[in-house]
C-alpha cells in the first residue's frame, strides 16, 4: 500500500508584540510594499504578529520612519519654525505705547 506524504513548507518568523496601532500600521505597510518583499506572515491578534525573520530590517525601518513622523523632536526644524511664528506673533497688537 502506498503512503501518501504531504509536505509542509515553514517559514522563518518572528514573534512582534506592540501596540495596536503599530500592528495596524504594520498591516498597512506590508500591503503596500511590493509583493516579494510583504513580510507579514500571519496577524495572530490586535497586539501582536508573525513576520519573516529575512525581513525584520524592512520592518525596523518603517517602524523608526513611523515614529520619527509621530515624535515631537525639540531639536527639528519644523519645531524652530513654529517657535519663530508663535514668537513672532506674540508681540503684534500688544498695544504698546
Amino acid at each position: 500500500m502506498a503512503s501518501s506524504s504531504t509536505t509542509i513548507a515553514s517559514q522563518p518568523g518572528v514573534l512582534i508584540s506592540s501596540d495596536e496601532q503599530s500592528i495596524v500600521f504594520l498591516l498597512w505597510f506590508n500591503e503596500r510594499v511590493p509583493e516579494a518583499r510583504r513580510f507579514l506572515l500571519s496577524r495572530l491578534d490586535a497586539r501582536h504578529v508573525f513576520v519573516r525573520k529575512d525581513r525584520l530590517p524592512l520592518v525596523y525601518q518603517a517602524l523608526e520612519q513611523r515614529l520619527k513622523s509621530t515624535v515631537w523632536d525639540e531639536d527639528s526644524e519644523d519645531v524652530a519654525k513654529m517657535r519663530d511664528a508663535l514668537a513672532g506673533g506674540s508681540g503684534a497688537g500688544g498695544g504698546e505705547a
